[in-house]
């Protein structure tokens, strides 16, 4: 029964993740980097179902997940730092019915913000 139960809390977490009160967010969306100091742009995120999230960078895809927690979403994607240490790109916005709004990006490298700004998303399938 223990075991049962590891391997099913696990599987309940990733569709929490992907589901909120029936509204689904798998899909791309395009998210606007603002008052960065670095990353300025718009760029495409992919979520699925599985609580996988793919950003799309000037042509490079960076691989990631997201949660939604309390009516919000938190995605996080792994970049290469410049001297071979992990980067994580992280985006924080409000997500409600299916859908993204506003919300904070920050770049984290060895456990400090090294660019942070503000982030819009698009419309679903924008990207």
């Amino acid at each position: 029964m223990t075991r049962l139960m590891a391997l099913a809390l696990p599987m309940l977490f990733v569709s929490g993740a992907s589901l909120a009160g029936g509204a689904s967010y798998a899909g791309n969306w395009p998210l606007t980097v603002s008052d960065s100091q670095y990353t300025n742009g718009t760029y495409c995120l992919e979520v699925n179902n599985n609580g996988l999230a793919y950003l799309v960078i000037d042509g490079e895809t960076l691989y990631g997940t997201y949660r939604l927690l309390d009516g919000q979403i938190l995605v996080t994607n792994e970049t290469q730092g410049g001297e071979g240490q992990n980067d994580g790109l992280v985006f924080v916005a409000k997500a409600k019915n299916g859908n993204i709004g506003n919300g904070v990006y920050d770049d984290v490298a060895d456990g400090e913000a090294l660019d942070s700004g503000k982030v819009a998303f698009g419309t679903k399938g924008g990207c």
